[in-house]
């Protein structure tokens, strides 16, 4: 499309595009003379822009934090990606804070995830959500390597080549140790070789700085 929002400003550092709740693109814009950044010559300058469609009418703030873990998981099918992530957001939080009711909301996104047809998108919302409330084990990961889906596979070697203490399918014993086992990592040596996805061998090539030698 044409430009939309040209500016005559040699200060203009325009970065950081974020999506909000109504719909609305944020842009922070760093106003400064030194484009990189490393002098700061006018700490106050900074600004941040919003662009509207036109004739588009206020929303009332939303408010997740009071919403039930059950709605959260609603939010997973929200056309506007904002309430995605922000649900997720929650989710992954109150797993942190021990206050989630973790059966209900597996159940509800393992149903969420079965349940999305042929559409990766929403079958990846699933599964991030489910990684975030710890309900991924390796097992289940190993079992989505013969997933129908491309991205749901790629996602499954990242998520079991992830070496973060944070998840449940690794113990305090072994949280800085690799969860791929030598059964999983002929696995991942066959995909390499069979596997006719480009996005599956792209996953699989970022994953071999994680993997141990």
């Amino acid at each position: 499309g044409d430009d939309f929002m040209p500016t005559n400003d040699l200060a203009w550092v325009g970065f950081s595009v974020e999506i909000g709740p109504e719909g609305g693109v944020y842009i922070l814009d760093w106003h400064d003379t030194d484009v990189c950044g490393n002098t700061i010559n006018f700490a106050n300058s900074g600004r941040i822009y919003r662009i509207m469609p036109k004739n588009s009418k206020p929303i009332e703030r939303p408010n997740l934090r009071v919403m039930t873990d059950g709605e959260l998981v609603e939010l997973q099918l929200h056309p506007n990606d904002w309430y995605v992530r922000q649900a997720r957001l929650q989710l992954h939080s109150r797993t942190a804070a021990g206050t989630l009711d973790s059966q209900r909301v597996h159940e509800k996104l393992n149903a969420l995830f079965s349940d999305s047809g042929t559409s990766s998108p929403k079958r990846l919302r699933a599964l991030w959500a489910l990684y975030v409330t710890d309900g991924l084990k390796t097992d289940r990961l190993v079992q989505l390597l013969d997933h129908e889906d491309e991205y749901v596979r790629a996602w499954a070697i990242q998520f079991l080549c992830d070496h973060s203490s944070i998840h449940s399918f690794q113990t305090a014993a072994t949280a800085k140790r690799p969860v791929v086992d030598r059964a999983v990592h002929g696995k991942l040596a066959s995909m390499a070789s069979k596997d006719a996805s480009p996005v599956v061998r792209l996953y699989l090539a970022s994953a071999l700085g994680r993997l141990p030698f």
